[in-house]
Parts: C-alpha cells; sequence; structure tokens
C-alpha cells in the first residue's frame, strides 16, 4: 500500500486543493492495470490525523489487515473545502433558496458550484491521474464516490458523466431538500448503462440542512428516480441501516462492504 499526494488547483472554483493517490499491494512491483474509484472528502478516508476533526474512514487501516478481501482499486481523494459552506456550495450542482427550519442553521440560498467541480473531477484530474499512474481508462472501470453533499455531488455525477464514471458509491446523500432540481437534472437521463450503484441511509441521521427524515425520505427518492431512468434493479443495492448516524464511524463501518458491491466483480 502506498498512498501518494499531491496539490492541485481548480481555476474555475479559485480554490487549491490535496489529492491523495491509494495505490494497492502489489502496484509498485508490477504492469498490471486498475479500475479507479474517485471520493470527495479526500482528507476523511484514510487517517484520523488527516482530518482536524480527528475522525475518518480509516481506510488505511482497514487495508492493512483485511486487504485479501478488496478489490483491487487505485482510491483518488479529493480533500473537501474545510469550511461548511463553502463545502456544500462546491459540492452542490444546483442554484436554490430555502426557507431555513427553525433547529438548523444553513444558508438561505445556496449558489451552487458542483458542476464546476465535477468538470475538473472529469476533465482535468482524471486524464491527469491516468497519465501519472496505470488506470483503466473506460468508463466501466471508474467510479465516483461520496457522502452527505458529497453524495448529491455524485448523483450529478451519475445523471450527467455516466459516460465517465459508471461505478457509483451514494452514502447518506443529502439529496431530499434538492429532489425537484435532481428530478430535472434526470431528465433526459439515460442510465441503463451503469454498472453498479451502492446507496445507504441511516435512520437516525441528521445534517446540517437535513432531518432524519429528510435524510430516509430522499434515500427512497433517490432509489426510485435511478430505477425510473433506467437502471436495472440488480445493479443496485440499497441499504437502510438501523440506528445509523450521519458520522464517519458509521461511514468507515459500511465503506468496505461498498467497494466490494461496486468493483467486487472485477476481483
Amino acid at each position: 500500500m502506498v498512498i501518494d499526494k499531491f496539490e492541485c488547483k481548480i481555476p474555475s472554483l479559485e480554490w487549491e486543493t490535496m489529492v491523495r493517490v491509494f495505490l494497492p499491494d502489489g502496484y509498485e512491483d508490477g504492469k498490471k492495470y486498475y479500475p479507479v474509484l474517485y471520493m470527495n472528502d479526500g482528507q476523511y478516508v484514510f487517517y484520523d490525523d488527516d482530518n482536524p476533526a480527528g475522525t475518518s474512514l480509516k481506510f488505511a487501516e482497514y487495508y492493512q489487515k483485511f486487504s485479501a478481501y478488496v478489490p483491487e482499486v487505485i482510491l483518488v481523494a479529493i480533500d473537501a473545502a474545510s469550511e461548511p459552506a463553502r463545502r456544500t456550495r462546491i459540492y452542490a450542482p444546483f442554484t436554490k433558496e430555502f426557507q431555513v427550519p427553525e433547529g438548523k442553521v444553513f444558508e438561505s440560498r445556496i449558489d451552487g458550484l458542483g458542476e464546476r467541480y465535477i468538470e475538473w473531477v472529469a476533465g482535468t484530474l482524471k486524464p491527469l491521474i491516468e497519465q501519472r499512474y496505470r488506470c483503466l481508462c473506460e468508463a466501466r472501470y471508474n467510479g465516483y464516490c461520496g457522502s452527505s453533499t458529497g453524495g448529491l455531488n455524485g448523483l450529478y455525477a451519475a445523471a450527467r458523466y455516466n459516460h465517465i464514471f459508471s461505478r457509483f458509491i451514494f452514502m447518506s446523500p443529502a439529496a431530499a431538500i434538492w429532489m425537484d432540481c435532481l428530478r430535472d437534472c434526470f431528465l433526459e437521463t439515460d442510465l441503463s448503462g451503469i454498472e453498479k450503484v451502492y446507496l445507504d441511509v441511516g435512520t437516525n441521521e441528521s445534517g446540517r440542512m437535513t432531518t432524519k427524515e429528510e435524510f430516509l425520505e430522499g434515500a427512497r427518492d433517490v432509489q426510485e428516480l435511478l430505477i425510473k431512468h433506467g437502471l436495472p434493479e440488480s445493479h443496485l443495492w440499497q441499504r437502510v441501516i438501523i440506528n445509523g448516524e450521519h458520522r464517519m464511524r458509521d461511514w468507515s463501518l459500511r465503506f468496505p462492504d461498498a467497494l466490494r458491491w461496486t468493483f467486487g466483480s472485477m476481483l
């Protein structure tokens, strides 16, 4: 296991971020080409020490113990903006005004930059990764992963960039309050060519913008939306996690299974 890292400028967002590239065991000693999973919130993927808040998916620790049960995939983890409002704006692919409910504290208008972000991932970062590493470039070998608003960004990628990515992981996507925008986005979309989708939600989730009821409602609506637009039901694994909460500790328990589901057929 090797984790490279380098900084990347995103001119369209006037932002610079860190990219962390996980190379599985055996990569450095061989000539094999690998599928790739692009992941939002990259500072939360590998080590607790990478996250100022001190928690992560702990994937490096998991891999050291259970690498024999992990698909051979390159992970490209892109750090998120540290300030919550900026993170939301960079990941949200839509612009919308909200009536902020009592008990929630977020912006009444969000001018989303998520289209610019995913355009950079697909059009600039992906070719750079393929130039530097031995990657299988076709859509059927490439995936996209996000949680919460990062998952919303992933849903947009599924609708508009499924010719680039065909394997998706959506952990607790913050979809409900954006569902009107998502339905419009999916209108001209055909998802029949997507290889695999993993979608989950906990029964006790609460986010900065989304209530417990909205997380559950959103997951149901996303499932219906994906199937309506051509995703074969056999290509979808939808899970409801009893007592699951909106936090890294919960996602760290779910991510290895999600990775196996989306890329396991390629073992």
